[in-house]
């Protein structure tokens, strides 16, 4: 399974969920680029996307929120005050 991360990551953050979910066969993605059409390529080609708290504050979460519905991709949020837990 791959899993799209947005939202807001450091690259700690990132790097424990890689080598985390690594070890259950979950790949990780997520993009730092300002490529609008890089990170859309990498969703496209994910089972679900993961929705960090404080996705609302950056545009690309909510263009990344509409390309997952159009494209039936599964949606995941993070609760609030929770760990990152794909």
């Amino acid at each position: 399974m791959r899993i799209y991360i947005s939202g807001q990551l450091s690259v700690l953050e990132l790097g424990n969920l890689e080598q985390l979910h690594s070890e259950r066969g979950i790949s990780i993605v997520a993009s730092n680029s300002d490529d609008t059409k890089r990170r859309i390529e990498l969703l496209i080609n994910c089972d679900a996307i993961y929705f960090v708290n404080g996705w609302q504050n950056t545009i690309y979460s909510y263009i990344e929120l509409s390309i997952a519905e159009i494209n039936n991709i599964e949606i995941r949020y993070q609760e609030k005050q929770q760990p990152i837990t794909v």
